[in-house]
């Protein structure tokens, strides 16, 4: 299971890699592509204020009335991607902020923001810390954060795993990065020795950690609206 909703009705909807899924207390029906669903790695799911249903995977979005499913085109960037970056349509984040915009993050296009008729893009040219964001959150001042993924999977390349990671807030006018970390990957051992893997094991704890210190901060900034 990757998320999880309650429509008003009181149905629990899962997302899986193997479609959404809806729980009426009793019994489960599956959604997949067969039912128009986009793609059937499910990711994120947001229930808005409307009702409507956002359902994020690795290939994009599809909206959801409870009945039929629509795919929901967002624009695509002219950004400069690496052969191996074929993750950039997996949706990674999909909230709806008190003024009731839609605002969505994917695995290498940034952030986009749509208020129902258009499209405001973020990314690293205007001041994202990277194009792979991960978490986005609102804080009760109305400020947005934006959380960047982590550095093991930037190259394939362990040489040249080296990228700025730290926190994006966006109030409104200007983008302001806090917190900037530089973590490089670049250790050289021979993964299939016992070292190599002792190693591989204690940077991959380190790298968890730093991923759930990340959440447990953009929640306390949800909350108190501080960093």
């Amino acid at each position: 299971m990757t998320s999880f909703a309650e429509d008003i009705q009181g149905n629990i909807w899962l997302g899986t890699h193997s479609g959404l899924s809806k729980f009426d207390g009793k019994t489960v029906v599956n959604f997949t592509d067969k039912n128009g669903l986009v793609n059937n790695k499910v990711s994120e799911l947001l229930i808005d204020k409307k009702g409507v249903f956002w359902v994020g995977t690795w290939d994009g979005v599809s909206k959801f009335n409870g009945k039929t499913f629509s795919t929901f085109k967002m624009p695509d960037l002219e950004i400069e991607l690496m052969p191996y970056q074929s993750t950039v349509h997996w949706i990674t984040e999909i909230i709806e902020d008190k003024q009731g915009n839609i605002w969505f993050s994917r695995d290498g296009y940034g952030v986009c923001k749509y208020n129902g008729q258009s499209f405001t893009q973020f990314t690293k040219k205007d001041g994202l810390v990277s194009d792979n964001i991960q978490e986005i959150l609102e804080d009760k001042n109305g400020n947005f954060w934006f959380g960047s993924r982590l550095v093991e999977r930037e190259s394939p390349d362990t040489t040249k795993r080296s990228v700025k990671l730290g926190l994006n807030r966006f109030d409104g006018k200007q983008l302001l990065t806090f917190r900037k970390l530089v973590v490089s990957a670049r250790m050289k051992f021979m993964p299939h020795t016992k070292i190599g893997r002792e190693i591989y094991g204690l940077a991959q704890m380190v790298l968890d950690f730093i991923v759930m210190m990340e959440k447990i901060l953009l929640y306390s900034v949800k909350q108190t609206g501080q960093i």
